[in-house]
């Protein structure tokens, strides 16, 4: 197949680090911006743009668009990240014969990480792994998808034969040990159905709490938590009376982000399955030792497969993209009011039946919204400030934020503490709820039932509605929607 070879390199920043693709002309630069993810070791969460010339690609439009038009001399921008505003230059070097969809080739300088500043601090970033990266590269390869499931049903079916499983699995917190210096969480809801999640990059997205009753399941969903499932064909719990195969389970699918098609990225896929064999060697030791959940405790295995107890409570790094110093200025330059704003982050569904995501700011007499493509918390709190600007220029500087999302109030308390303005964690925001999800609502949204909007969300993730009533999910999920006048956000 004809192959291009470009040459990647980071702009803009005291260190040159560089990387050498070779990559399919049939390749779309979606596929392209997965590819540089994974050899600048990043993390698939933030937005992104490609701009040659006067074009743009981006996930909101022309993503699926292909690099055959690319010839040798071409050159063109990639920029990850709104806030870092990390910016790559690529230059078309050749056009080859390639018998892989993707190799990388070359390279030089250490892996970045996501919070990359100016800096680049030395002890936060790993070694290249060339093994490692043409490993994952594989699997844009079109026939790697047989070979993946194969090796995931294997992992599967080794966890379930061991000896009450299910019970070892329940509360657990496992951290893993990747290569290029990644970890992952993984925890399990063991209940009829087993559903595993696995989280990433705790220093930026997720937050666990000190394991306990209150919390049993306490990885916080937020963004990039994949969720593998697989479920129970009969009420015994024998290997053979699990089902890896029905609609979606039995395969990751990208849960917390709607931006994406539910399935996992081709490039995070190696990591999930090498994260899935340790998550099933650690429940095997719990199995042999009879080791449960502990208050306040996870286990680890490290890169050498050694197993251990740790504390449960983890020291998270903050999202900071706003100076404290910076605030107050900004605080400084408006008038100050007795207004409160509701601020919060919605998916509905518009009245083509399409799912948008929106940043809302406002009250009753105005709201300020804006779409947005990716589920990032860096991202939502850039689009949400950018619109409060907005606000804060017609109206003047609120006295108090309210808002609903714990995750989003924790970080934009930083905020408004600096610039001496209330923030509010509340458990209903009455006036973005009516008018956007209320039956009086103007008619840019549709007033569904909520059952509608879940079957919908799960239609993006490839599970039809015909489906789940042939498997009589359908009527289960009824009995969570008795009370028709209730609204959801």
């Amino acid at each position: 197949m004809k192959a291009i070879q470009f040459e990647i390199t980071l702009l803009k920043k005291r260190k040159r680090i560089k990387r050498t693709l070779l990559v399919s002309k049939k390749a779309t630069f979606d596929e392209l911006h997965g590819m540089i993810q994974l050899l600048f070791n990043l993390d698939h969460v933030e937005e992104y743009e490609f701009k040659k010339g006067m074009h743009s690609y981006s996930r909101k439009k022309d993503f699926d668009k292909t690099l055959m038009k690319i010839v040798i001399g071409d050159t063109f921008n990639y920029y990850y990240d709104l806030v870092n505003e990390l910016q790559f230059r690529l230059e078309a070097k050749d056009i080859v014969e390639s018998d892989t969809f993707a190799k990388c080739i070359d390279y030089s300088g250490k892996n970045l990480y996501e919070s990359v500043d100016d800096s680049i601090d030395e002890s936060l970033q790993s070694k290249f792994d060339l093994e490692w990266v043409n490993a994952s590269l594989q699997a844009y390869d079109p026939n790697y998808e047989n070979e993946f499931n194969k090796r995931m049903t294997s992992i599967l079916t080794d966890l379930a034969s061991i000896r009450y499983f299910q019970d070892y699995l329940h509360n657990q917190i496992v951290e893993i040990d990747l290569p290029c210096r990644r970890r992952v969480y993984i925890g399990a809801d063991a209940s009829d159905d087993v559903v595993i999640n696995f989280h990433i990059n705790s220093n930026k997205l997720a937050e666990y709490s000190s394991i306990g009753q209150a919390a049993p399941q306490c990885i916080i969903k937020y963004h990039d938590c994949i969720e593998c499932s697989f479920i129970k064909k009969s009420k015994d719990d024998g290997v053979e009376d699990f089902d890896y195969n029905i609609l979606t389970y039995g395969v990751f699918f990208d849960y917390a982000n709607v931006f994406y098609d539910g399935m996992l990225p081709d490039f995070f896929k190696e990591m999930y399955l090498y994260a899935l064999d340790q998550y099933v060697k650690v429940i095997e030791y719990c199995s042999h030792h009879d080791l449960k959940f502990q208050y306040g405790k996870m286990l680890k295995i490290d890169d050498h497969d050694q197993i251990s107890v740790i504390d449960g409570r983890l020291i998270l790094t903050n999202v900071f993209f706003l100076s404290e110093e910076l605030c107050h200025n900004l605080s400084a330059q408006y008038q100050k009011t007795d207004h409160i704003c509701e601020v919060d982050v919605l998916s509905l569904i518009n009245q083509n039946g399409e799912i948008e995501t929106k940043c809302i700011v406002g009250d009753h007499h105005k709201f300020y919204e804006e779409q947005i493509y990716n589920g990032s918390l860096k991202t939502m709190l850039s689009h949400l400030f950018h619109l409060l600007m907005q606000r804060w220029d017609e109206q003047g500087l609120d006295h108090k934020i309210v808002m609903r999302d714990a995750n989003l109030y924790k970080e934009m308390k930083k905020i408004c503490d600096s610039m001496q303005i209330e923030c509010e964690l509340q458990i209903s925001l009455e006036e973005i709820d009516e008018a956007y999800l209320s039956s009086t609502a103007p008619n840019l949204f549709e007033d569904m039932d909520p059952k509608e909007v879940i079957l919908r969300l799960l239609e993006e993730l490839g599970i039809s509605g015909e489906d789940l009533k042939k498997a009589e999910i359908d009527d289960k999920l009824s009995l969570l929607f008795e009370n028709d006048d209730k609204k959801f956000s």
